[in-house]
């Protein structure tokens, strides 16, 4: 692809183009220069593929600040601002370099989408895989901690596009990627006017002329301009808002009629940024559907946290679902094909107790985390487990027909009660030894949300009061899964002598429907 030219930060580099493509009509491209999108091939309804994100003709252009409003680009180490260009944490204020007039913006004028990544490519079962990773030094940008840095690309057989992040840092920070293409579902170019857009939201959150969060909490736009919780046509509204998120099912559907292209996204992350690219080089050439961390975030501790801390693992994952609309009804779900041709079902979820099909799903799990950590699962857990197997006490989650993960819901903690302060009189229900079946551990948001779901369920349905959980505090994957449904910690960090660190969560139930 050439070098680059460098800049402060960095010497000139070659740059790479990977490209993924499934076989199956889903097909990317990937330089390594800021870790970029450079192409998605998509069919249309007539089996032709194209384009469906904004490229730049050339690696100069990517290089150059005044055409580039990073197109495609993975955006670290903060995306969206940071006010006037400062935050303090744990005390000592920290000066960042600014690029908005006075404020921070997506990490920077030197951010990660103006740096090689190194990368990887492989082949995971029926999905390929490329991983990007970045080193960022101590002090980058006015950033405290070495932040390392990985960004992940996975196209399945399916029509699926999956963007993954993590990070580890070396002292206290704050991290939040994303990937910031411009979608136009034609693939022919011009605008995104006609196209039709969903989100699943009706929270914004407010700003100021310089796009700087405004006081108090997320805007309720119920039946306002903004409320797009039905699709309609984009038009001519100028977008450049957040929508604040809370059902992990699905965040956005896009959908170009013409062409019957239509692109779903799942994400397990707080919130999402739509823009309709007004102010782009080319107006409205694409909408940016950027989900991650909360605009802001490191000066507002009434958003959610976009703390790193050492020991940590900071996680990400944003799924685009393609599929082909049937003409009439554009965009409704399970009414077009994947990209395999064939007609998907909506998903359905069901709870069982089928001993035998919990045993074979209790080995494998098992046998997983015995090779992954290199210790076996001690006898008395599985015994436990087995011996609540035969009690009805753990429930299998099939989707459609298959058995997918399973959880167990108790009367008796399988955990120490102390400091739960329980109300007296009250009926608990204890969740625990979730477990999603190992080949589906990269779908282990949606899998687990739905495991909680139906525990709140069942528990509702038997008279509970309350329901508890536990996490490690380190993975903060499930505690914000376990967050999106209204849990919320219950007591302080507990340890149990072993090193194994543990906090408690507690859900108030009160009679009503299933949650949503």
């Amino acid at each position: 692809m050439g070098t680059t030219r460098g800049h402060a930060g960095a010497g000139p580099a070659p740059v790479h183009a990977y490209t993924l493509d499934t076989g199956h009509g889903l097909a990317i491209t990937v330089w390594t220069y800021g870790a970029t999108l450079v192409e998605v091939l998509v069919p249309d309804r007539a089996g032709h593929a194209a384009n469906v994100v904004v490229r730049l003709p050339d690696l100069a252009a990517y290089e150059d600040p005044a055409v580039n409003a990073y197109v495609g680009s993975t955006v670290g180490r903060y995306c969206r601002c940071v006010a006037n260009g400062t935050f303090t944490l744990d005390g000592v204020v920290h000066e960042l370099d600014r690029n908005d007039g006075r404020h921070h913006v997506h990490g920077g004028p030197l951010g990660f989408d103006r740096f090689v990544w190194d990368a990887e490519a492989e082949t995971t079962g029926d999905r390929l895989v490329l991983r990007l990773r970045l080193d960022s030094p101590d002090g980058d940008q006015g950033y405290p901690g070495a932040l390392t840095a990985e960004a992940r690309y996975e196209v399945d057989r399916h029509g699926r596009l999956t963007f993954g992040y993590s990070a580890t840092t070396t002292a206290s920070t704050f991290a939040g990627l994303t990937n910031h293409a411009f979608w136009n579902l034609s693939g022919t170019g011009g605008t995104v006017d006609g196209h039709l857009l969903a989100v699943n939201s009706a929270r914004v959150v407010g700003f100021d002329p310089e796009l700087i969060p405004l006081p108090g909490p997320p805007r309720d736009v119920t039946g306002t301009a903004l409320d797009r919780r039905t699709a309609r046509p984009v038009g001519d509204d100028r977008l450049d808002h957040f929508y604040a998120l809370g059902d992990p099912g699905w965040a956005a559907d896009l959908t170009h009629e013409a062409s019957g292209r239509a692109m779903r996204v799942v994400t397990d992350q707080p919130g999402m940024g739509v823009y309709s690219a007004d102010h782009f080089r080319w107006p409205r050439a694409g909408i940016c559907l950027e989900t991650g961390a909360w605009p802001d975030a490191p000066n507002r501790q009434d958003f959610p946290s976009a703390r790193l801390d050492p020991g940590q693992t900071y996680g990400h994952r944003t799924t685009h679902e393609f599929r082909t609309a049937r003409p009439g009804r554009p965009g409704a779900r399970g009414t077009g094909t994947d990209m395999t041709g064939s007609t998907p079902a909506v998903d359905t979820w069901e709870v069982g107790t089928d001993p035998r099909e919990l045993h074979d799903l209790l080995v494998a799990c098992d046998a997983y985390q015995a090779e992954r950590t290199g210790t076996p699962v001690p006898a008395r857990v599985i015994e436990t487990t087995e011996s609540r197997v035969r009690s009805g006490a753990v429930h299998l989650l099939r989707r459609g027909t298959e058995a997918v993960a399973m959880f167990t819901l108790t009367d008796r903690p399988p955990f120490d009660p102390a400091g739960l302060d329980l109300p007296e009189g009250g009926r608990l229900m204890y969740l625990s030894r979730l477990a999603v079946k190992p080949e589906l551990l990269e779908q282990g948001s949606l899998v687990g949300v739905q495991c909680v779901r139906k525990a709140i369920e069942l528990a509702r349905g038997l008279g509970a009061d309350a329901l508890h959980a536990e996490a490690n505090p380190d993975l903060t994957g499930t505690r914000a899964l376990l967050a999106h449904l209204g849990f919320e910690q219950h007591g302080p960090v507990h340890s149990d002598g072993t090193g194994r660190r543990y906090v408690h969560l507690r859900k108030p139930l009160r009679p009503g429907p299933a949650p949503a």
